[in-house]
């Protein structure tokens, strides 16, 4: 979830992510998969852990959230 910086912290990208997750798991979705780079404490404080991975293409860290 990108944010422009004027509206950040204003809780936009975490009820963003929670509506996506949400809509997921009710479609069946057992596991989401992110890469990030300077959000990682974002991501975490939601619930998603380091894989220990890095995507090749983009070389960011790979996330993962179990629904």
């Amino acid at each position: 979830c990108y944010v422009l910086p004027e509206y950040r912290r204003q809780g936009i990208a975490r009820a963003l992510a929670r509506h996506a997750e949400k809509r997921l798991a009710a479609r069946g979705v057992g596991c989401l998969y992110l890469t990030a780079d300077d959000a990682i404490p974002f991501w975490q404080q939601l619930g998603y852990r380091r894989t220990g991975r890095i995507n090749e293409k983009n070389e960011l860290e790979e996330l993962e959230k179990p629904l």
